[in-house]
Order: C-alpha cells, then structure tokens, then sequence
C-alpha cells in the first residue's frame, strides 16, 4: 500500500511540542494504554499484510485529523481574537491568478506571513502574504522574462 500524507505545518509543529513538552505526559498516557490492555488485543495475529496495513492507515489518518481538526478550532479561536489574520489571507488568495502560483508556494507563503505576524504583532495580513509570495514565487514557463 502506497499513501501520500500532508501534514500542516501546525501540526507538524505541535507534533514537536508535544515531544519537546509533553513527553512524561505521553508515556504516561502509554503506560496507562498498556496497562488496561492494549497489547492483549491479538485481533490481527492471522490477518493478511494488507488488512494491517488498511488498519494502520485508518488509524493514523483517525489520529492526525483529530488533531488537526483540534488544532483548527483552537487557531480559528485565535483568529479572532488576532484581528482574522486567516479570513484576510484566505480573500488575499481567493484574488490571485491561482495559474501563475504553485499551491506549495501558496501555502509556504502563507505559513512564514503568518509566523511573522505573530512574531512581529502586526495585523497587515495581506501585505505580508504578497511580500512572501514575491519573495517565495519563481517564474515558469512563458512567465519568465528572457
């Protein structure tokens, strides 16, 4: 089984922070797994590589959305108390020529314009994520001057 995963820089971020400042809690939340039987379950010991690996990806992507969808909430809850740093990024990009950018430059940008929002407690929502599309954009094709 072949699967393509893309996580948000959020998550990927609070996946970090959680290493970084959650580790005794895990193991704790590990330890309390084990203990109320989680290794007892034998329910795949005769099952097919493939069966286990649809389980597997089933519950990985089960565990990555709820945390995405949670971090989501929360972010949207900050937004508005940010000054909805997110609506004003979102109608920035509804207004581009979506042709002349890779979404991957897109999200890059979007994910530095608001890093450097935060950090520099500024509200200019739009005028960061086209200063960091210019900066991040590389003609292609018929776009690039000769």
């Amino acid at each position: 089984m072949s699967a393509t995963l893309s996580l948000s820089l959020e998550l990927v971020s609070l996946l970090e922070w959680l290493l970084k400042n959650k580790k005794e809690t895990m193991q704790t939340f590990v330890k309390e797994s084990v203990e109320q039987g989680l290794v007892t379950d034998n329910s795949f010991e005769d099952a097919n590589p493939e069966t286990i690996a649809l389980y597997v990806h089933k519950v990985v992507m089960g565990l990555l959305e709820f945390l995405e969808e949670s971090l989501v909430e929360k972010l949207g809850d900050d937004d508005k108390d940010n000054g909805g740093i997110n609506k004003q990024f979102a109608m920035t990009i509804e207004h581009l020529d979506q042709s002349s950018f890779d979404p991957d430059v897109v999200w890059l940008s979007v994910q530095q314009a608001k890093s450097a929002l935060l950090r520099e407690g500024s509200n200019e929502a739009r005028e960061a994520l086209l200063k960091k599309l210019l900066k991040n954009w590389h003609a292609h094709g018929e776009e690039a001057l000769c």
